[in-house]
């Protein structure tokens, strides 16, 4: 399964909404880089559901979300000072 590296950036003024947007990009298997900053690798068959669905569930024009595909070779550039850019999907067992 072919896989994408994206990265997520928003400025959600709403606490609420903002810790609804963390829950949601943590359950994709995002990895917090900064404080409105996830990424991580998804599969590519998912990026277009994630956007419709984050589309549905934030509509209003005060949530501001950025979603950024990086190919491979772009992603070996990335410098991440003080920390790692995680690359990999993590792997989840679910009961």
């Amino acid at each position: 399964m072919e896989s994408i590296f994206v990265i997520v950036c928003y400025d959600i003024p709403d606490t609420k909404v903002r810790n609804r947007l963390i829950l949601f990009l943590l359950s994709c298997g995002l990895s917090r880089v900064q404080l409105s900053v996830f990424s991580g690798e998804i599969p590519a068959t998912r990026v277009n559901l994630i956007v419709q669905q984050l589309q549905r569930d934030f509509p209003r024009e005060t949530d501001k979300i950025l979603i950024a595909s990086i190919c491979k070779t772009c992603v070996s550039h990335l410098v991440h000072l003080h920390g790692k850019i995680p690359q990999k999907l993590p792997s989840y067992i679910v009961l």
